[in-house]
């Protein structure tokens, strides 16, 4: 199997057009308010209609369980929710975990540099995405992760799928390839010539270069 490609944050139909026609193989929409990249409810519709099934991935943080219950039906087939670990109730991520199913819930715990991976998350979700830390931010901040860290992750995430993010493009793709072994990139800011406004030689540059592995 291939290395798999993630475009996160797209807000435009003619973008969500193109990464599925390039072979993105999931391709993320934001619904976090504070996101410049969020898409609106009555927007949602309309863009979701350009993304193949088994491609679409809601991305939230911290959500509320009642509101996550209330996106079930919207017709994505992946939750990512990013979160802080030290501040959200395990039993918040145990409710998740029971509403999506741990194979449908993506968790993108924000560990700063000296944290270690909280492994009692282990047992809610199938699939964990290791983003960059910034100070009062999660996610799409296009600072570069620590690569060696997600390395490290592999040998205590086991017979888990872990996604790497955090400041990818296309001039360090393959870097990171060679780097970290991940199964999937998750591409966001990078790919960008504003927030939410995909490059398309971006675009195609890094589905190209992961592809080919």
């Amino acid at each position: 199997m291939h290395t798999k490609v993630k475009i996160c944050g797209l807000t435009r139909s003619e973008d969500a057009r193109a990464a599925t026609r390039l072979g993105a193989d999931y391709l993320g929409v934001i619904m976090y308010a504070k996101s410049p990249r969020c898409v609106q409810d009555e927007d949602l519709e309309d863009l979701l209609f350009f993304i193949p099934d088994g491609r679409r991935v809601m991305v939230d943080v911290a959500i509320d369980c009642d509101v996550l219950r209330s996106r079930l039906d919207l017709g994505f087939d992946y939750y990512q929710i990013h979160f802080d670990p030290s501040s959200t109730q395990l039993e918040t991520v145990r409710t998740w975990s029971e509403i999506v199913t741990p194979s449908r819930l993506w968790l993108a715990p924000r560990l700063k540099p000296e944290e270690s991976f909280p492994e009692q998350l282990l047992p809610f979700a199938t699939t964990f995405l290791i983003d960059a830390y910034k100070e009062g931010a999660y996610g799409g901040t296009g600072v570069k992760g620590d690569w060696s860290f997600f390395k490290k992750l592999k040998g205590i995430c086991k017979d888990k799928r872990l996604i790497l993010a955090g400041g990818l493009n296309p001039g360090n793709a393959q870097d990171a390839l060679t780097a970290t072994e991940a199964e999937v990139l998750d591409f966001n800011s990078g790919v960008e010539t504003a927030p939410g406004l995909k490059d398309l030689s971006k675009m195609t540059a890094v589905i190209k270069t992961v592809h080919a592995q």
